[in-house]
């Protein structure tokens, strides 16, 4: 299994990585949401991790959020993903 943790965005990125060239299962762990409406500030950098958490939410085996909201937040961004490849700390949810 490969396990990647953000808030390091480019952590994420090397996990998607290392999971496609191995073909492992990626689980992400998602303390805070890497991108929102207005974060990153930089428009540039904001699009760079929207793609980059894309790539995790759509190929990650599971995706660990730290809140219920959180789930929710990635869950209406991304509604074709389904709901059961998100967790709360460990919640199957």
């Amino acid at each position: 299994m490969v396990w990647s943790t953000y808030p390091i965005a480019s952590a994420t990125l090397i996990g998607y990585l290392l999971h496609k060239l191995s073909g492992l299962p990626w689980v992400v762990d998602f303390r805070d949401p890497m991108t929102d409406e207005f974060y990153p500030r930089d428009p540039k950098v904001r699009a760079i991790q929207r793609w980059i958490e894309r790539k995790a939410v759509h190929h990650a085996a599971l995706v660990v959020c730290t809140t219920p909201s959180a789930v929710v937040t990635y869950t209406t961004r991304y509604p074709h993903v389904p709901r059961q490849r998100f967790t709360v700390l460990g919640k199957r949810l």
